[in-house]
């Protein structure tokens, strides 16, 4: 068992960690448990806040040969194919974790056995601020810490694992407590709600028709209007003539798409037109 483990693992790696078991599990005698881990970065420990990392680690993790083995120098290495991590009770404990948060979660939240689309987004949402909630208090949600590392609680595939549901109707979750100003997405870790910074428009190209600067601009940053700002200046005096915001079909992550492009020249020929009251060309 793990606390057996621990006293000969610091002796023979010179650890300065410490380990606390906050839940534990056992599968035909091995023990695999969620564990806080507290640790310094570095030696000054009078001066500086221990840092804690919660994670699942079993009897492998302590057991030489298996968790890990020391080099000739000293230094700690583990054994390729026979490290910890493909330890095959882990899986187990986080399926049985699971089912007891999907059971916490319909209890307190009240799940409909045959709800509608809105009352299943509704439970997804009141499901999301309770998880939010557990894994504040640094409960067993996920294997890892990879989500906290991103600056978030967890990632939104344990949401959609742990309640069973459709992903549409996760991300219409999302898109609610986004509105709501309560939590937001990086990547698909949930992280909290921060106000986004403001929208900031790119100049991305600049033509001139007649005396007139045809302007194409893009938006800065992801959490901005998915929107073109389209706009004409007479060229004399840059005085803006004409604006329109016109919405992007395609994400931009890859770059504008050829689409959009034709979409938005059009658009702006459009606009030229009706300032000079002659029919857009070709």
């Amino acid at each position: 068992m793990i606390e057996q483990l621990i006293p000969a693992y610091v002796e023979a790696t010179k650890s300065n960690h410490s380990y606390e078991i906050l839940r534990s599990f056992e599968f035909d005698g091995h023990e695999v448990a969620w564990v806080d881990t507290t640790y310094y970065l570095n030696s000054d420990t009078d001066m500086e806040q221990p840092q804690h990392d919660y994670r699942v680690m079993c009897d492998c993790d302590f057991t030489e040969g298996i968790g890990w083995n020391l080099g000739e120098n000293g230094s700690i290495y583990t054994v390729f194919g026979k490290n910890a991590d493909a330890c095959s009770y882990r899986p187990l404990a986080l399926q049985q974790r699971r089912q007891e948060l999907r059971e916490h979660l319909e209890k307190v939240v009240g799940k409909n056995d045959n709800p509608s689309e809105r009352e299943s987004v509704l439970f997804i949402v009141k499901a999301l601020e309770e998880l939010v909630v557990i894994a504040k208090d640094h409960q067993m949600i996920e294997v890892g810490t990879g989500a906290h590392f991103w600056g978030g609680y967890f990632y939104l595939q344990s949401i959609q694992e742990i309640l069973d549901v459709e992903w549409k109707h996760v991300h219409m979750a999302m898109a609610v407590l986004y509105r709501m100003k309560k939590l937001n997405q990086n990547g698909m870790v949930v992280v909290p709600y921060t106000e986004p910074p403001a929208p900031k428009w790119g100049l991305m190209d600049s033509s001139e028709v007649d005396g007139y600067r045809l302007l194409r601009s893009l938006p800065t940053h992801e959490r901005m209007p998915h929107v073109w700002k389209l706009a004409i200046h007479r060229k004399s005096d840059d005085a803006v003539l004409a604006e329109v915001d016109l919405e992007i079909d395609y994400p931009l992550e890859f770059g504008v798409d050829q689409d959009d492009l034709i979409r938005s020249e059009n658009k702006l020929k459009e606009m030229l037109a009706a300032l000079t009251n002659t029919p857009p060309t070709e």
